[in-house]
């Protein structure tokens, strides 16, 4: 999947705005995995297979696509949040432990 999200968009075969809803459809596939995922490595290395399809199609385009680095830094913030760690981007968001 990825692989052609990086072909049809550094062909310019489809619209930032498509592009942006492929992209919200892989973070929720992404993102269901850690369900089935003990560990985050997995995971991890998905999200950076998915940044370097983006910026491998951001080079052969000539342009920033700000939409769909803005999708993959809440992919970042979301797996952050589900690991536990603490996102040091933005100092107003703070995870609590909850008991129970």
């Amino acid at each position: 999947m990825f692989e052609q999200f990086q072909a049809k968009l550094a062909g310019h075969h489809i619209a930032a705005d498509a592009a942006e809803v492929v992209l919200v459809y892989l973070r929720n596939v992404i993102l269901a995995m850690t369900a089935k995922q003990a560990d985050l490595g997995f995971v991890r290395l998905l999200q950076a297979r998915l940044q370097s399809c983006l910026s491998a199609a951001e080079l052969k385009r000539e342009t920033t696509l700000p939409v769909l680095a803005a999708q993959l830094q809440v992919l970042s913030t979301q797996l952050d949040a589900f690991g536990g760690e603490r996102n040091t981007a933005n100092p107003k968001l703070t995870f609590k432990d909850v008991e129970g």
